[in-house]
């Protein structure tokens, strides 16, 4: 299991971020992506992400999976959500995001790619 930083830590306003892409190792089948919850005090706070993935180098790239989560307790652990990833042998595949906030936030984003 390897984790790769694809947001450090910085206040964010309102709108979109986008992070990546982010080449996935050969052998990889589930990427989990994780959103660090600290400093979510605010209950209006609304997050919504989305991670996409190419299989030929980023040339053309698909919609594959997304989550939104609200700010409040808990104000420690991660909201998380995780994709499966088709053909581990294929060392062209690669992932790409982006966070949508509807407040200012500081928050951070890694993914967790396992086997």
């Amino acid at each position: 299991m390897a984790t790769v930083l694809v947001l450090p830590a910085l206040s964010r306003n309102p709108g979109t971020t986008a992070f990546g892409p982010v080449a996935v190792p050969t052998g990889i089948t589930q990427i989990e992506v994780q959103l660090d919850r600290a400093g979510m005090a605010s209950e209006t706070l609304r997050i919504d992400w989305a991670l996409e993935v190419s299989q030929d180098s980023g040339a053309t790239w698909l919609s594959w999976g997304g989550a939104s989560t609200a700010g409040g307790p808990p104000l420690t652990g991660v909201s998380s959500f995780t994709i499966a990833l088709p053909n581990p042998s294929n060392a062209g595949r690669r992932v790409r995001g982006s966070v949508t906030l509807n407040e200012t936030v500081t928050l951070s984003i890694v993914l967790v790619t396992s086997p």
